[in-house]
């Protein structure tokens, strides 16, 4: 079972944080499916921070 999230519609300043909140709400084997208007290399990035912590 998976999310989708749409961050197109959503304010850039508040992309991170709320894509950040979903992916900590995620359950093990959840899969979340982040739609953006460009590639979100930075949200990349701290995705995978977050998941080495």
């Amino acid at each position: 079972m998976g999310k989708t999230l749409d961050l197109r519609g959503v304010e850039p300043s508040k992309r991170h944080t709320l894509a950040l909140s979903e992916f900590d709400e995620l359950r093990d084997g959840e899969e979340l499916t982040v739609i953006a208007d460009h590639y979100p290399a930075q949200l990349t990035q701290s995705i995978r921070k977050n998941k080495e912590t």
